[in-house]
């Protein structure tokens, strides 16, 4: 149960309540979050006592029903009874004026539109039309012979909180300050079937993922609010398969919401009920996997969504473009985890600052990147994949690597620059060659299930050595020794051609390299004379 609390400083007026009639209802504006993944949406939503809409499965109706986009899950809101008057009271407190029967959801914020009334406290004048938008409001009491009626709402402080929660929306956000961040685990799964058949007779791809969502389960049972993100690296690109992104085909099997008023859009998708199943959760006549009563929901959804989101991502890779490269997308995989942080960052921002500033500023999220790589990155990519390394070192984002099969150079400069934690499984006794399955699941929970903030007390594994070899920007090559432009700072394997940056345009100078060294004959030495033969007589 929600309520929305309503704190406003009143002047010679009292009752103030919106105007919420059949004739002319009042839709009550927030922004709603899911309580199972804790996906925000992005637009406001309107919620009206006079608009009822058909729960899915016949269970009956509600004020607001919402499906979740990322989680797919059906959330519902009701109001249960009209909104009560907020009194006059000095000083202003803090009042419940309207009451919401939520079930999967919760509304975070309340943007006071649509009209408003109240009446005079000694003349009962009735005001209508009152607009509390900008938070304050004026008018003339002609009856009471008062100059100024003044309306001061707390209309940025309102919030929609527990009825069981005795403090209002101000220490409600400084009280969230002192909590720990939600904790975002965004991983890279390198998908390449080429590395994953080389590896097949010891740990297959299924194998490899069935770990992985055991170590998923792991990070969100620590705290409610932790979120998860998986990335494919699969050739020639890189695609999420948690969460799925939006397409055209979801949009248009939608159950779209009446008209809202001042032209809000809060057309929110339905996701299509023919998604197939994940060989670990069968298929069953009466009960969606996800609606099984003993798995735990967002852990059942999350591995219906990857299984089902791989198995397409598989289905559509032809054998000619199998062909055509051995290597995977990493760094656009990595740019997409690091575009996703940014935006759950966004999200998770404060709208409203803590009022005391001697309170310590959290940070709005716990990000960190989880690289699952069975193959090496392509040189040709080593100039975007330094670009994302840079930006997750600038935004403090460490970026862990669990190399199964080869050692990435490039991996091991991305986890040394940005503190992550690098660990290879790979046997070098048996060139490259992965331990057994179980072998995987352990390093995951051992060695990247803490964050950065628990790494700071634990003894994290490093590597012993780090290849700080670089790719030269001319052919793409990895090379030991080469030419550095002191302007731009790009590397080249040699010379390049008249001596000219291929990146900035300097001249450069390199003095006489490649010139045919001159050849100095040995310089003989004098014997002195007298000592040839040990000596002689005078």
């Amino acid at each position: 149960m929600l309520a929305l609390a309503l704190t406003a400083d009143l002047t010679g007026v009292t009752d103030l309540s919106p105007v919420d009639t059949e004739d002319d209802p009042y839709f009550f504006t927030f922004k709603v979050q899911c309580t199972s993944c804790r996906e925000t949406h992005p637009n406001w939503v309107n919620v009206s006592r006079f608009d009822s809409t058909e729960v899915s499965g016949s269970r009956g109706e509600a004020n607001f029903v919402w499906k979740c986009k990322a989680c797919k899950r059906e959330s519902t809101a009701s109001i249960k009874a009209p909104a009560a008057a907020y009194h006059h009271a000095s000083p202003p407190t803090r009042q419940n004026i309207v009451e919401f029967d939520c079930r999967g959801l919760e509304f975070m914020e309340f943007k006071a539109d649509g009209e408003w009334k109240a009446k005079g406290i000694e003349s009962g004048t009735s005001f209508g039309g009152i607009d509390l938008q900008e938070g304050e409001w004026f008018d003339y009491d002609e009856k009471a012979g008062e100059e100024i009626t003044h309306i001061h709402s707390g209309a940025s402080h309102s919030s929609a909180t527990s009825i069981m929660d005795a403090v209002d929306g101000t220490e409600h956000y400084e009280k969230s300050s002192t909590e720990p961040p939600p904790s975002l685990l965004t991983i890279v799964l390198d998908t390449n079937p080429h590395a994953w058949a080389l590896l097949l007779d010891t740990l297959t791809l299924t194998q490899a993922v069935a770990n992985l969502l055991v170590f998923i389960n792991a990070h969100l049972a620590f705290n409610n609010a932790n979120k998860v993100a998986v990335i494919a690296s699969h050739i020639h690109r890189a695609e999420f398969l948690y969460p799925p992104p939006s397409t055209p085909s979801t949009t248009n099997n939608t159950t779209s919401s009446p008209p809202q008023p001042n032209g809000l859009d809060t057309h929110m998708p339905d996701a299509p009920s023919t998604a197939p199943q994940p060989p670990s959760l069968p298929r069953s006549n009466t009960t969606h996997p996800t609606d099984d009563a003993n798995i735990y929901r967002p852990f059942s959804q999350i591995a219906s969504t990857l299984f089902a989101s791989l198995s397409a991502l598989l289905a559509r890779t032809t054998p000619s473009a199998l062909a055509s490269t051995p290597t995977t997308a990493l760094a656009g995989a990595l740019t997409l985890a690091l575009t996703y942080t940014n935006k759950q960052s966004l999200l998770l921002a404060p709208s409203h600052p803590p009022s005391t500033a001697s309170l310590p500023s959290a940070p709005a999220l716990n990000a960190r990147i989880l690289v699952l790589a069975v193959s090496t990155a392509s040189p040709a990519q080593y100039i975007p994949f330094m670009n994302a390394l840079f930006a997750a070192q600038r935004l403090r984002i460490p970026i862990d690597v669990l190399a199964l099969a080869g050692a990435s150079s490039f991996l091991q400069q991305a986890a040394d620059a940005t503190g992550g934690t690098y660990v290879s499984l790979s046997s070098p006794a048996a060139s490259g060659t992965p331990p057994p399955p179980h072998g995987l699941l352990p390093t995951l929970l051992l060695a990247f299930l803490p964050d950065a903030t628990a790494r700071a007390h634990l003894v994290a594994p490093t590597q012993a050595s780090v290849d700080f070899r670089a790719a030269c920007f001319c052919h793409r090559r990895v090379v030991d020794v080469g030419f550095v432009c002191s302007i731009c700072l790009s590397i080249f394997c040699e010379p390049p051609e008249g001596a000219v940056c291929l990146t900035c345009g300097t001249h450069l100078r390199v003095g006489r390299y490649g010139a045919r060294p001159a050849v100095v004959g040995r310089r003989k030495k004098r014997k002195e004379k007298g000592r040839e033969g040990g000596g002689g007589v005078r």
